[in-house]
């Protein structure tokens, strides 16, 4: 847009040059045919002049050529008005002119630096565009792939060989708190040896993975399994205790005195006994307070 302008603007310097120039040729032609016409007159005056001094010239001629002399000095007169407003129309031509020429090479100068400036601030522009355009391609590229680290061997523990190595590795398991992994390998183990001693641990162990995880009533049916299919397990007592514990869990109280007096009258001098009896105190002291 400011370039247009900037044209638009020599463009009509141009127009009024010309105009002006126009002007100057017409009143130098009006100028110079003025010129040839008082040039003539004064001949012509000369001419009369001779010849009445040369001939006897009666009165009515010479008032004749007095009339014809005062008519043409009043023409002369009239040419001299009109050269004379003819010699200021051109000096106020030529002043417009000079102003003219001047106007415009000082709105061409402006012109200049305006283009100037305009062509500066659009190759900055290029450069930024260029520049981001570059940006633009960099960040298409994709990244070289970073380089591959020597795979680091894992250690892998020994497979179990026994049974024993099978059940150790599922209480690792459970120690761990990866009770569904470990109730997998314990349940596996059960199945792969039914007939070893640790069976019944296994599945006292079982119970525990659910008791862990809250989930009380899957507990209490893995810990009845054992204590209805290991009926010589030395784990019947502690099966018992924690299937007392989990029927409290889930607000059965009355299971819960029952199997713990069971326990004190069936295995008075075990370490279940007394955790029974402490059990029961803690419910009915719990009982009173509620009262």
């Amino acid at each position: 847009i400011s370039l247009c302008v900037v044209f638009a603007g020599c463009v009509a310097s141009s127009t009024d040059m010309q105009i002006l120039q126009n002007d100057l040729v017409s009143l130098t032609n009006r100028y110079n045919a003025q010129q040839l016409e008082l040039k003539r007159l004064r001949a012509e005056i000369k001419k009369l002049r001779a010849s009445s001094e040369e001939s006897s010239l009666n009165k009515e001629t010479f008032n004749a050529l007095r009339e014809g002399q005062v008519a043409l000095n009043d023409r002369i007169d009239s040419l001299s008005r009109d050269l004379q407003a003819l010699q200021n129309s051109t000096e106020e031509s030529l002043f417009r002119i000079e102003k003219a020429v001047s106007e415009a090479e000082t709105e061409r100068a402006v012109n200049r630096a305006q283009i100037d400036q305009l062509l500066k601030e659009l190759n900055e522009l290029k450069a930024r565009v260029d520049a981001i355009n570059n940006r633009l391609a960099s960040l298409k590229t994709p990244p070289p792939p970073p380089a591959e680290k020597p795979a680091q061997k894992v250690e892998e523990k020994p497979k179990p060989q026994t049974p024993e190595d099978f059940y150790n590795l599922a209480l690792e398991k459970l120690r761990a708190g990866k009770t569904v992994e470990a109730r997998k390998d314990f349940e596996d183990f059960i199945k792969r040896y039914p007939q070893s001693d640790l069976a019944d641990n296994a599945q006292y162990w079982i119970g525990e993975s659910y008791y862990k995880e809250g989930n009380y009533e899957d507990a209490i049916l893995a810990y009845d399994a054992l204590i209805k299919n290991y009926k010589d397990s030395n784990k019947i007592a502690a099966a018992k205790l924690k299937q007392a514990y989990a029927f409290l869990q889930i607000g059965d109280k009355n299971a819960t005195e029952i199997i713990l007096k069971e326990i004190i009258k069936n295995y008075p001098k075990s370490e279940e006994a007394n955790l029974a009896k402490k059990k029961l105190e803690e419910i009915k002291k719990a009982g009173s307070k509620n009262k």
